[in-house]
């Protein structure tokens, strides 16, 4: 009898673990949530992945799609929490903060979390919540079983995953957070005690400070919790596998709910995040020192202010500025030294237009490449007046814009800057729907790919939209394998936007398509946009002018969506795991927002 017995739990156990290595490779978690972000109806009950019955020990309320891991007929399945961070990640961030940020290792299905204004109400439940969360989680198991984790009304994301960062508000300067703790755990809210029954606690909390949770469960682990502005841009999180990207940088550069850059997490919560109080916040962006960068303009197409340049802690490093001319806000690009390749703009009076459908006498702006100091100080440039014929020019060259209350006309709009090796750059311009490659000792033209065909147009192979396929085109990066990657807006086509990567072959003087990534649920998009590969092969994209950020697999299948509530970010910059931890963004926002 106990033969058999262990011979049963044997199979059991190794059924388990067949199903959660499937579930692991397919994307699929073992046991489904129902529709509506809800696990069954509420009554113990669930759906497995066949469709069967179970109960479960899980109580678990309809607005919160993860209750925990649950524990079906058979016993507890507790899946093993692993951290998405190196081990040399983990030691460093160790040494400021003992927790580091985690991630989820299975995914979250039909799950949404809101970073935004929180409802003016008592309790703390932030836009996207239908009332205050109290999760009874419930010991499934048998006496002796771990813990489990407290639940915690008000913040987002909701206990239970592995996210060790959340947001809440705090109207008033003070945060009202319930907690029920179960027994057996034990919880310290910013510094209190909590024994096991339901809490409400005050925190006295202003935006940008935070508070702790910590609890013993599986593991200690500590969560920080962070006061959101009441300004501050919101969006749902939508996340359907595990992502590649660890941070996100972003910005709602229209409309203005509050100007901010942001960095936040794989889970959508803002962990980071500065107010700008010159202008828009546009192309916000982790420079290669782990300093953050910006522009702050007052426009949307044009800009007069610098590029803003701050540390993770807030302390200003002296703006980016350009040489005496207008400052372009598209594009801040970093070099060894202290120095900075920027996109510029040159006004140019009684410029003839007639050729491309524009006045015989046109006040015009023109797109230049500066490499400056910190101070402003120019050390080189490039003009595309020296290097671009007018019949290169697209519609949107002809196209009247207002600058300063005068009408202009902006011949090239220059948007993107990268490096491609020792001597040359690519950059990208959305009013010649092309990109060039530049050599800057002698400020050449190598090649051309997309626009009016010339002697220095490459042969494109492979697109289906023939051999001028980008249209209003931005975010040009040069990959470690030499492929060329951008965002193809199809703006005036009036066509989808894709992500695509091309192979060039300098001595054939060819550009061979070989990624074009789509997102049926961007099916437009008129300015703007990002197009980032990741090592592992997922593409972050931001789609132009559109409220969509998203992680895609190469096949175009969401992993993880950001959706700004009526807003959209000029870009989305992802930050893969390795380059920057929790526990300095956490020690960045504690310095600009202490707790006296």
């Amino acid at each position: 009898m106990q033969h058999a017995a262990a011979v049963g739990r044997a199979e059991v156990d190794r059924d388990r673990l067949r199903d959660r290595d499937r579930a692991e490779a397919t994307g699929v978690e073992r046991i489904d949530l129902a529709a509506g972000g809800r696990f069954g109806d509420g009554t113990g009950e669930g759906l497995t992945r066949s469709g069967a019955r179970a109960r479960v020990g899980v109580v678990a309320h309809a607005g919160d799609p993860r209750a925990g891991r649950l524990c079906a007929g058979l016993g507890c399945e507790h899946e093993q929490q692993r951290d998405e961070h190196s081990e040399g990640e983990r030691r460093a961030s160790c040494a400021a903060e003992r927790s580091d940020h985690g991630d989820d290792t299975t995914p979250e299905r039909r799950s949404s979390a809101t970073a935004g204004r929180a409802l003016r109400s008592g309790a703390v439940v932030l836009r996207g919540a239908i009332a205050p969360v109290l999760l009874g989680l419930l010991l499934c198991c048998a006496p002796g079983a771990i813990a489990a984790a407290p639940a915690v009304t008000g913040i987002r994301p909701a206990l239970g995953g592995t996210a060790l960062d959340h947001t809440l508000a705090c109207p008033g300067g003070v945060a009202t957070v319930t907690a029920t703790v179960p027994p057996g755990s034990a919880v310290r809210l910013d510094g209190r005690r909590l024994g096991p029954g339901t809490h409400t606690v005050r925190v006295p909390l202003r935006p940008g400070q935070r508070f702790t949770l910590r609890f013993s469960g599986r593991r200690e682990r500590t969560h920080s919790v962070r006061c959101l502005p009441a300004d501050f841009p919101a969006w749902t999180t939508t996340r359907t596998a595990k992502p590649q990207v660890q941070w996100l940088v972003l910005s709602q550069f229209f409309p203005i709910s509050g100007a901010y850059a942001i960095i936040a997490d794989a889970h959508g919560t803002p962990v980071w995040w500065y107010r700008e109080t010159r202008g828009r916040v546009m192309d916000a962006k982790v420079l290669p020192d782990r300093t953050v960068a910006w522009s702050a303009s007052p426009l949307v197409a044009f800009g007069f202010g610098p590029h803003a340049h701050r540390t993770l802690g807030g302390r200003q490093l002296g703006d980016i500025r350009t040489a005496g001319i207008i400052a372009d806000p598209h594009e801040t690009l970093q070099l060894p030294g202290d120095r900075y390749l920027i996109t510029v703009y040159r006004p140019r009076d009684h410029v003839d237009l007639r050729a491309i459908g524009g006045p015989a006498d046109a006040r015009a702006l023109e797109g230049e490449i500066h490499e400056v100091t910190a101070s402003g100080r120019l050390l080189w440039s490039w003009r595309t007046r020296s290097h671009i014929t007018m019949s290169e020019r697209s519609a949107l060259s002809s196209r009247p814009t207002l600058l300063d209350g005068h009408t202009v006309y902006d011949l090239d709009h220059l948007n993107s800057i990268e490096l491609d090796g020792p001597d040359h750059i690519v950059v990208s311009a959305r009013h010649l729907n092309a990109l060039y490659r530049i050599r800057r000792s002698t400020g050449t033209i190598d090649w051309k790919l997309g626009g009016a065909p010339t002697a220095r147009s490459l042969r494109v192979v492979g697109d289906r939209l023939g051999a001028a396929p980008l249209d209003s085109a931005h975010d040009a990066r040069v990959l470690a394998d030499g492929t060329v990657t951008v965002h193809d807006n199809g703006t005036m086509l009036g066509r989808p936007p894709r992500a695509v990567r091309y192979r060039i072959d300098r001595a054939r003087r060819t550009a061979t398509l070989i990624e074009d990534v789509q997102d049926s649920r961007a099916p437009r998009s008129i300015a703007g946009g990002s197009a980032r590969r990741l090592r592992g092969g997922h593409w972050v994209m931001s789609w132009g002018a559109s409220p969509l950020i998203t992680e895609l697999t190469p096949d175009g299948s969401p992993v993880l969506t950001l959706t700004l509530a009526g807003g959209t970010s000029y870009r989305a910059q992802p930050l893969e795991p390795g380059f920057l931890s929790a526990a300095e963004l956490r020690a960045g926002m504690d310095r600009m927002h202490p707790r006296r």
